[in-house]
């Protein structure tokens, strides 16, 4: 298997940016518990059910670890379709590439922030021989590389988009055969709250009346 992944930090409008990428190409195997096409070869027209198998087995990771599963968003679904064609037609395998959007403009650019105030992203991409590039050894791969378990594990994110590719046989991937090129594109948008004001609370021998205070509060909004 070939692996890429990236996360970063949306900061609110006027802010700065602040990115890590990380890159590994560890790929060791793991025992799973059966999810519905797991283990489905990929063909051009069975990548649908290879995508929800790569959701279902990315949320069962999730709910062992505690956490509440992935919503599968749309817009970030678009995303990861269009840079999966993109490597494959441009053979490459990374998050970005010179004369196209960057990870940021390409998940912006699908609408998947708007009307958000702040937010979270993150990229996980690989490829496997298509005999061998089933959802299951896809996911196998990406756990058994710190950084892309984390951003799978990552508490905070709420939404993924997926999308899987086949390529031809090209040094880009691998030379001798063909192969399932992956995209998963991580999310979670924040937005503010109705603000209400409330009574503060004063010490008994205040005399002075209580304040009324603003208080606002930042969730995250799925899908």
């Amino acid at each position: 298997m070939l692996l890429h992944t990236v996360r970063r930090h949306l900061a609110p409008v006027g802010g700065a940016l602040v990115a890590a990428v990380l890159v590994s190409f560890a790929a060791p195997a793991t025992a799973l518990a059966e999810c519905p096409d797991e283990n489905l070869v990929p063909t051009a027209g069975n990548l649908a059910l290879v995508e929800s198998a790569v959701l279902c087995v990315m949320n069962r990771e999730r709910a062992a670890a505690g956490l509440v599963p992935f919503n599968r968003a749309p817009k970030l679904d678009l995303s990861a379709r269009f840079h999966t064609s993109t490597m494959v037609r441009k053979r490459f395998l990374a998050h970005e590439v010179e004369g196209h959007p960057s990870l940021l403009a390409r998940v912006r650019g699908f609408g998947y922030f708007a009307g958000s105030r702040d937010g979270i992203y993150a990229e996980n991409v690989g490829a496997g021989p298509t005999t061998n590039g089933t959802a299951r050894a896809m996911m196998t791969a990406w756990m058994g590389s710190d950084t892309h378990r984390q951003n799978i594990l990552h508490p905070p994110f709420r939404d993924v988009g997926i999308a899987a590719y086949p390529a031809p046989p090209d040094r880009a991937f691998f030379a001798g055969f063909p192969s399932t090129v992956y995209t998963t594109d991580f999310g979670t948008r924040y937005v503010r709250r109705r603000c209400v004001r409330r009574t503060a609370r004063t010490s008994p021998t205040s005399p002075s009346a209580a304040p009324r205070r603003r208080y606002c509060r930042t969730v995250a909004r799925r899908g």
